[in-house]
């Protein structure tokens, strides 16, 4: 599990495309009536970026960076972090509104750091956060709790100190950002050279879970 980081390049054209996957399973009776079950709490990540230029005769050179990243990562094999451009951090001025990981009960001490992609108000399924990038800070009811009282794993659990569970009915929100851990799709990329010395691409990866 590696520590590097998708590279920002310039020639990345549109459509980006993003999409949510979830596991599902359905089952259909003779007279049409379904059950279903859900395989996943949380939803895994799909991208799919085309670069319509990679550029040889810059430095550093494009398509060289993300080669590069392609085979240290041996394909499939690896998994490599993406900060996600539209989704990427939650801001303490919407901490309560996106950010929301908990309800405390005054005796539990273990969460899951979430973050959920929706308007105010409106419906919204929680993403489970893992690679934070940077430090986050946590709020109880609002008010900055201090890191004294917590520690957070490096898979986005937070566990707090014994004397320092929230109280019953308390609302748990963090501010910070996080990345993706992704992996590629593919074991074989086609890198097309239209024109010297500019390549295009299509790359595909997923995020994984911890």
């Amino acid at each position: 599990m590696s520590s590097q980081i998708y590279p920002t390049l310039p020639g990345l054209g549109f459509d980006v495309k993003r999409s949510y996957v979830w596991k599902t399973g359905i089952q259909e009776a003779l007279s049409g009536k379904q059950s279903a079950i859900g395989y996943r709490q949380y939803p895994l990540v799909s991208y799919e970026l085309v670069y319509n230029v990679l550029r040889r005769n810059v430095s550093p050179d494009e398509l060289q960076a993300i080669v590069g990243l392609y085979n240290q990562m041996k394909g499939r094999y690896d998994t490599f972090l993406f900060t996600d451009p539209d989704f990427n951090t939650i801001t303490s001025g919407n901490a309560s509104q996106y950010g929301v990981f908990g309800t405390g009960d005054g005796s539990t001490l273990i969460f899951q750091l979430l973050a959920t992609f929706q308007n105010s108000s409106g419906p919204g399924g929680a993403e489970i956060i893992q690679n934070l990038n940077g430090t986050p800070v946590l709020y109880d009811n609002g008010s900055t709790i201090s890191a004294a009282n917590y520690s957070i794993g490096a898979t986005g659990i937070v566990t707090f100190g014994g004397g320092h569970a929230p109280a019953a009915g308390h609302t748990l929100t963090w501010s910070g950002s996080w990345y993706y851990r992704c992996r590629f799709d593919e074991d074989a990329i086609v890198w097309t050279k239209f024109m010297y010395p500019y390549w295009r691409a299509t790359i595909k990866f997923q995020s994984v879970k911890l």
